[in-house]
């Protein structure tokens, strides 16, 4: 998640790990007890944790030292100050079940006494410029090493699988490769040559009815006369 804002009353439970944040995530701590100790986000300078939930007070304010900037209060007391400005002597927000209308209310009569939201703050108090961005740099450092261990990763999945699909499949058969060997090392035949079961042949003159086969003896017909050189 790119920003998570919590508000418990843990009081000492863990309600989140830290390490299991993105970098760069924007986290507002707006508990009291923290839910994210100063050891919990010291692990995690690519991280943003601001403790929220602090209002600026105008004019000169003299109270005792609650741990923040002077004329900074938490959300909860500046609540209580701008309801005694109104004269309004009444529980206006307690508990989980906080209506939308009355967020809406006080934020609007607070900003009518001059009350303001103060200075983004951490653990360590206020959070500058310089310091956001150190934590954006970290930031995409450690997006942009995930990224490469992903890739990495992914790669070594691929080789993998490859690797099994080279031992499940069957060997290739030679065979083919040999018969074509031999027919290519097979002579051509003679005409007339027996070649694998067929004989070579050529083309035979066409005859004519009646007329004697090539070779033969001619034949007598009827009973004529026999030769001249026939012996009596």
């Amino acid at each position: 998640m790119d920003m998570i804002v919590t508000a418990t009353s843990g009081a000492g439970k863990k309600i989140l790990d830290i390490m299991n944040v993105k970098p760069g995530c924007v986290i507002t701590d707006v508990a009291r007890p923290l839910d994210l100790p100063p050891e919990e986000v010291a692990k995690r300078p690519d991280v943003l944790v601001i403790e929220s939930g602090e209002i600026l007070l105008p004019g000169k304010v003299s109270m005792k030292n609650i741990g923040l900037p002077k004329n900074v209060a938490y959300a909860c007391l500046a609540e209580t100050i701008v309801l005694a400005l109104e004269g309004r002597f009444e529980n206006f927000t307690v508990g989980r079940n906080i209506e939308w209308e009355k967020v809406r209310e006080i934020y609007r009569v607070g900003r009518k006494h001059g009350m303001k939201l103060a200075a983004i703050s951490g653990v360590n108090g206020p959070f500058s410029d310089a310091d956001i961005r150190r934590v954006r740099k970290l930031a995409l450092a450690a997006r942009a090493k995930a990224a490469e261990a992903a890739a990495e990763a992914a790669a070594r999945a691929k080789a993998r699988a490859a690797a099994r699909r080279s031992r499940a499949a069957p060997p290739a058969s030679k065979a083919p490769k040999a018969r074509r060997a031999s027919k290519r090392s097979t002579p051509a035949p003679m005409p007339g040559q027996q070649v694998a079961g067929a004989v070579a042949s050529r083309p035979r003159a066409r005859r004519t009815r009646g007329s004697p086969r090539p070779g033969s003896r001619p034949r007598r017909c009827g009973a004529g006369p026999p030769p001249q050189d026939a012996a009596p």
